[in-house]
């Protein structure tokens, strides 16, 4: 504020002699300079409409780009929780039934709970991927030739969706009444 000063009482003082230059009198008429107000009144008119013109399509090009740019944050933001179908579903058809659970394991932590109508659906794409993972491993549990190995871990992967599947909160819904409680009397 100290080393501002100076410029800040420099710049009133210009500011208090136009006040003073545009509304005092002229000298040789005596009367108030307002025909001189009203001609900048019009330039800067002027110069404001040129400048709705010119420059009015990039302001609503910028707004456009805003928005965009907010809604592909908002996607990069949550690409984990939103490529999670995609993911189990890959890594159910390359036999990697770890990741599968670990995938909804991380879905319904995330997910699980929402009354919000988009992560529901999400949330049942999910339920749906497994559920073709749960088949996959069942049909592997018939195949004869198999390995023991593999078909113990068939039992422990089938078992641990299993699991989780029956762990899955219901989403949520807003008491009335706690909403609007009511007045003792």
């Amino acid at each position: 504020v100290r080393q501002n000063l100076t410029r800040y009482i420099t710049t009133h003082d210009r500011m208090v002699d136009l006040h003073a230059r545009l509304f005092s009198p002229d000298p040789t008429t005596g009367e108030a300079a307002t025909a001189g107000i009203e001609k900048l009144r019009e330039m800067v008119s002027a110069v404001a409409g040129a400048c709705d013109k010119v420059y009015s399509d990039l302001i609503e090009r910028h707004d456009k780009t805003s928005k965009i740019h907010s809604a592909l944050a908002l996607l990069n933001k949550h690409h984990d929780i939103l490529s999670l179908p995609a993911q189990i579903k890959h890594s159910a058809s390359v036999g990697a039934y770890d990741k599968v659970v670990l995938g909804y394991s991380k879905a319904l932590n995330t997910l699980g709970g929402s009354s919000v109508e988009t992560v529901q659906r999400l949330l049942a794409e999910v339920e749906a991927q497994v559920s073709r993972a749960k088949v996959e491993l069942r049909s592997h549990l018939r195949d004869i030739d198999a390995f023991v190995i593999d078909l113990s871990k068939a039992i422990l992967h089938l078992t641990k969706l299993e699991s989780l599947q029956n762990q899955v909160p219901k989403p949520q819904t807003p008491n009335p009444q706690t909403l609007n409680p009511k007045p003792k009397p």
